[in-house]
């Protein structure tokens, strides 16, 4: 039997006569809808509430009616809540987002109204609230928001790493330079290979930050996995405290698999991520990354499987963290669900690895257990027709010797150019430089057959690298050109190799790749 009392006064004055057929219509109506309705008396107290609120926030009925709201309010909230209700108490509707704490403890948010109800009096004689439920479209547009920052993040590192890379170009163009001027003094020497060490360094570093910062190729294509994990795990690697021990066992050569390297790092990094988030507050805390070639039955489920055996690579993560619990481990790789409680976080990050391995026409499972640990393994199919590696034989003719060829450096920044300049002059070439595309475009209108070879930098004000190359191809110069950039994730291979572009360099270019590039340019090779 419903022992509750009929809900009065939602849209008006509560009556006090007995319910009649309109008062029994709007009981039901309320009882029924998805909307979470609440009446709360004017100190605090739950006069009603509906199987919604039941429903959605976890409690039974007897739980809630004649207890202080304050059970289901966050302490952050309370002096909020408090704020609102004064401004319903002189007669105004209130509108907005409540968050408020389930019987479980989770935080639910709802788009609610509160509007207060008044006697023929005008004495306040209850609130009454009501409220959907938000939650996973707020956590949408937060994860979204995230997105769109990680976007603006990655634009703003493509621009420092450009800059950055100048500068390291120069920095590592000076030191080759000391160093081939002291090549007699050993100490000097020594000091040199410590900065040229350490700008190395810089200019790894700032490469893995671009790849997993900005959207990248998206494309799948045949590639090299080997590569792709050792590049992971080298970010990982510099973004990991030094007290978490990661060990790693990575082949020198794996097969070859149809991938999006985009989305595979952004796979290895959640999956990396996950593992971190889990050993957080833990002593000893260890990560183990591996990688193998195997045959594995695949799910009957798993798109183009079929439940057949599948040549793939494997790669593991495992890690030594609080593990996942039994109640989660059928719903890990849903939306929003945080596998690890009390971790900030979207909850988005294993969906996406999920949704990134079926799109490969992979397989993941995971085993875990608490106060262990995890350990998530990815099965991604390999092309059956090996890529053909590209040739470093050593044998072939070797480059013509330097015969004082004339050379045009074309870059914005005079630190890059002039120690180019000094760098190709030490090397017997004859070079020259200048700071804007159309200062090179002019000394070709003024003689055609001016230079050999053109060495530009793609990212310049008002034209870039390549735009200047085709308005040279338009008026029939034909120099080889070498491209080079601060960052070469903005270079479109496809549009330098339309405008006969061959080679391209990234900066810091070490000063032997430069000058064997050069070589090759100038030969035709």
């Amino acid at each position: 039997m419903n022992t509750r009392p009929p809900f009065q006064g939602l849209f008006g004055a509560p009556r006090v006569v007995a319910p009649d057929l309109r008062a029994l219509t709007l009981e039901k109506v309320v009882n029924l809808t998805h909307e979470v309705v609440a009446v709360v008396s004017p100190v605090g107290k739950v006069l009603s509430i509906n199987p919604a609120f039941c429903e959605k926030m976890g409690y039974r009925e007897e739980e809630v009616v004649g207890k202080d709201l304050d059970f289901v309010q966050i302490p952050e909230g309370a002096e909020w809540i408090e704020h609102s209700l004064n401004l319903v108490r002189v007669g105004e509707r209130w509108h907005g987002v409540l968050q408020l704490k389930t019987k479980s403890g989770d935080l639910l948010e709802f788009q609610s109204s509160v509007s207060a109800v008044f006697d023929e009096k005008k004495k306040l004689v209850a609130f009454v609230g009501m409220g959907v439920d938000r939650t996973k479209e707020q956590t949408i547009a937060r994860h979204m928001q995230a997105m769109h920052r990680l976007e603006s993040i990655g634009t703003l590192i493509g621009g420092i790493a450009h800059r950055f890379n100048n500068m390291l170009a120069a920095i590592m163009g000076h030191a080759e330079i000391l160093g081939m001027m002291s090549s007699d003094s050993p100490k000097v020497t020594d000091r040199v290979q410590k900065i040229l060490k350490a700008t190395g360094q810089a200019k790894d570093f700032v490469v893995q930050m671009s790849a997993f910062s900005k959207k990248g190729d998206s494309q799948k294509r045949a590639l090299d996995i080997t590569g792709v994990l050792r590049h992971a795990v080298d970010f990982i690697r510099a973004a990991t405290p030094r007290a978490v021990q990661i060990e790693v066992n990575i082949p020198d050569a794996l097969p070859a698999v149809m991938i999006a390297s985009d989305e595979i790092n952004q796979m290895l990094l959640n999956l990396f991520t996950n593992a971190l988030q889990s050993m957080e507050g833990r002593e000893s805390a260890r990560m183990d990354i591996w990688a193998e070639e195997t045959w594995q039955e695949f799910p009957s489920v798993v798109a183009q499987s079929k439940g057949r055996t599948v040549h793939c690579v494997k790669i593991g993560v495992r890690d030594n963290g609080r593990g996942i619990e039994e109640s989660l481990k059928n719903h890990v790789f849903e939306p929003f669900v945080v596998s690890t409680p009390g971790v900030e976080g979207t909850g988005m990050g294993l969906a996406i690895v999920h949704g990134i391995v079926l799109r490969h026409n992979g397989y993941i499972r995971f085993d875990s257990r608490v106060g262990v640990g995890s350990t998530f393994e990815i099965f991604l199919p390999i092309i059956e027709k090996q890529l053909t590696a590209e040739s470093n034989d050593t044998s072939r003719a070797a480059a013509p010797s330097i015969g004082g060829e004339k050379i045009l450096l074309v870059d914005d920044e005079p630190l890059i150019t002039s120690v180019g300049v000094e760098l190709l002059s030490e090397m017997g070439y004859h070079a020259q430089a200048v700071n804007h595309p159309r200062q090179a475009l002019k000394l070709f209108e003024e003689n055609p057959q001016a230079f050999d070879l053109i060495i530009t930098d793609l990212t310049m004000p008002e034209m870039n690298g390549i735009e200047m190359v085709k308005k040279l191809r338009a008026v029939k110069v034909m120099v080889p050109v070498i491209l080079i950039s601060g960052y070469n994730e903005r270079i479109k291979k496809d549009e330098a190799a339309a405008v006969g572009i061959k080679s391209i360099l990234s900066k810091p270019c070490p000063a032997q790749t430069l000058i064997e590039t050069v070589k090759k340019a100038l030969s035709g090779i």
